[in-house]
């Protein structure tokens, strides 16, 4: 949906050095995470503190389990079952 916006009001990433060349490049596009989105429903009064920081929990159970990143896609390394060792 951000880049959406960007894209509908043509705003583009600022410029920036490159480190191997010397010349100015589009840095990347900016990238929000689902911890963030939750946390702006409270900042701009669309949720309670309390909805929030319930969302917020639940969100961090489903990520664990799920094995996803802080943008909600599939990590390749799924995290180990809480309790086992490496000798199990």
């Amino acid at each position: 949906m951000l880049q959406e916006i960007r894209a509908e009001r043509n705003i583009t990433p600022p410029m920036m050095w490159c480190l191997v060349c010397p010349e100015r490049h589009r840095s990347a596009a900016p990238r929000v995470s689902l911890c963030a989105m939750i946390l702006s429903l409270a900042r701009f009064g669309i949720a309670s503190a309390a909805e929030t920081k319930q969302l917020e929990k639940r969100w961090t159970k489903y990520r664990e389990k799920n094995g996803l990143d802080i943008y909600g896609a599939v990590t390749f390394c799924r995290p180990r079952p809480s309790g086992r060792t490496l000798d199990d």
